[in-house]
């Protein structure tokens, strides 16, 4: 078990939890009588946690738990969820290609990979659940971002965009254009942008309510995913991508940025 103490963190946590079983809410003198904490702490938190919408303060002067707990765990599921839904499929891809398939969502101006399905071969890539990447220098990245509203395109966009090879992308205007080919082709081709010698086609996830909740990527060598291949193997990925789409109510096709 950690050592690590964070007594500000840990007095928010004990509210979070005595808030938990106390459906009908608690008053903040409630809260520094059952839990001993001083009274100007537990304001202070639970100022904080009302302003970030965490807990609710009710007209009877009771606080709740928030929206953006209800949230927070609807991500968690969500995430759960398309894990076990996507697994299957990111499998049979990797048995018909013989390559390996991640599945990642995006976090910020970064993706997360949630799951990894490697290809029995000599060819080992270091990634991993949990892996981040910045969105520009892989294929789910851009194959998300390349559906991106307007407003948060441009957000994203105004972010510091480091280079890591000399094909990494990392002006806003030719960004712009590896968007418009990932919705006039229905994938991303990221060409040893993130990583010298390694090649990934990522396509997008679409949700029922249209917008993109994640992406799959397939990765490889260069000197095996050749140009001639490219098109082809695209297509298995983009069927793979309609077909986790289909799954969690979403219509996979050809959009134009929103917006």
């Amino acid at each position: 078990m950690s050592s690590y103490k964070v007594p500000a963190l840990e007095k928010t946590i004990a509210i979070l939890n005595l808030l938990e079983q106390s459906p009908d809410g608690l008053t903040a003198t409630e809260f520094y009588k059952e839990l001993k904490l001083p009274k100007t702490s537990v304001f202070s938190i639970l100022s904080v946690l009302e302003e970030n919408e965490f807990v609710k303060k009710k007209a009877n002067g009771k606080y709740i738990l928030g929206v953006r707990l209800f949230h927070l765990g609807m991500s968690y599921l969500e995430n759960l969820d398309l894990v076990k839904v996507s697994r299957p499929y990111l499998q049979q891809l990797m048995r018909d290609t013989g390559y390996t398939i991640h599945l990642g969502v995006m976090d910020k101006d970064e993706v997360v990979y949630v799951d990894k399905v490697e290809a029995n071969t000599f060819v080992q890539f270091s990634t991993y659940p949990g892996k981040r990447l910045e969105f520009h220098t892989c294929g789910i990245g851009k194959a998300i971002a390349a559906y991106y509203d307007r407003k948060s395109l441009n957000e994203l966009l105004s972010n510091d965009l480091k280079s890591y090879t000399p094909a990494t992308i990392t002006k806003p205007d030719e960004l712009l254009k590896e968007f418009e080919k990932v919705r006039n082709n229905g994938f991303a081709l990221e060409d040893e942008e993130g990583e010298p010698g390694i090649r990934c086609i990522g396509v997008p996830i679409f949700g029922k309510d249209g917008n993109v909740i994640a992406g799959i990527s397939l990765t490889a060598l260069t000197v095996h995913l050749t140009d001639k291949l490219v098109d082809d193997i695209a297509g298995q990925v983009i069927k793979t991508g309609k077909k986790i789409s289909n799954e969690f109510g979403g219509s996979y096709q050809l959009e134009k940025i929103k917006g």
